[in-house]
C-alpha cells in the first residue's frame, strides 16, 4: 500500500489516493477515541473508582497528569523522531501502545491503576502524534499537498463527527469494554494501515 518513495533527485513521488486515505485513518481513529474516552468513560470511570466526594477532584488530578506527560513529551518524541530521522517506527509503535493502553482503562480496577494508564495514553500519543504530523509533508509532493491536507481534514470532522453521534445516541447503552475496544481496535489497525501507507528511507 506503501503510496511515497524518494526519487532519485530527493524528490517525493507522487502518493497514490489510496495511500492518502489509508495514512489519514490514525487521525480518523484518534478524533473517535477523543469522543469516546475523554468526555464519556474517563468521568464515570473515575466515579466509579473513588469516593463521591472526591470524584472531582480525582477526575482532575488524572487528567491534569496525562496532559502534563502530553506537554513534556511531545518535544521530546518529535526530536526522537527528527534524530532517528524516521517517522513510521513512531507511528506504528505509539499507535500499538495507545491501544493497548486504551484496553487497560477498562481493566483498571483501581485509581492508581487507571490515571496510569490514562498516563501511558497519553505518553503513547506523544509518541505518535508529532511523527504522524511531521509525516505529511515529508510524504506527498508539494502539488500533493492540499489533497493530503484535505483528506486529514476529512478524517479529524469524520471521525469527531462519528464520535459525538455515538455519544449522543448510543453513550448510555455503551458498555465500558465496547467503548474501550472499540476505540482501541480502530487507532491499532489505523496504525498499522498508517504504517503501510508510505515509505521512507532509513537515515534519509
Amino acid at each position: 500500500m506503501a503510496g511515497s518513495a524518494t526519487g532519485t533527485a530527493g524528490q517525493v513521488a507522487e502518493m497514490s489516493t489510496l495511500a492518502q486515505a489509508a495514512f489519514s485513518t490514525y487521525w480518523l481513529a484518534f478524533f473517535i477515541l477523543a469522543m469516546l474516552i475523554i468526555p464519556v468513560l474517563l468521568p464515570s470511570k473515575v466515579a466509579s473508582l473513588v469516593a463521591p466526594s472526591r470524584k472531582g477532584s480525582a477526575l482532575g488530578a488524572t487528567a491534569a497528569i496525562g496532559n502534563a506527560f502530553l506537554v513534556v513529551l511531545n518535544p521530546v518524541f518529535g526530536a526522537a523522531s527528527d534524530a532517528a530521522c524516521a517517522r513510521k517506527p513512531f507511528i506504528g509503535g505509539g499507535g500499538l501502545l495507545l491501544a493497548a493502553a486504551v484496553m487497560t482503562l477498562y481493566l483498571a480496577d483501581t485509581y492508581l491503576l487507571f490515571t496510569t494508564a490514562f498516563s501511558v495514553t497519553c505518553i503513547a500519543l506523544a509518541v505518535s502524534i508529532p511523527a504522524y504530523n511531521a509525516a505529511v509533508p515529508e510524504i506527498a509532493p508539494p502539488h500533493q499537498a492540499g489533497q493530503l491536507g484535505a483528506w486529514l481534514s476529512a478524517a479529524s470532522t469524520v471521525g469527531g463527527l462519528a464520535g459525538s453521534l455515538a455519544v449522543l445516541f448510543a453513550a448510555n447503552k455503551f458498555s465500558d469494554f465496547l467503548m474501550c475496544a472499540t476505540s482501541a481496535g480502530l487507532v491499532g489497525l489505523s496504525a498499522l494501515v498508517a504504517f503501510s501507507s508510505f515509505s521512507e528511507s532509513p537515515g534519509a
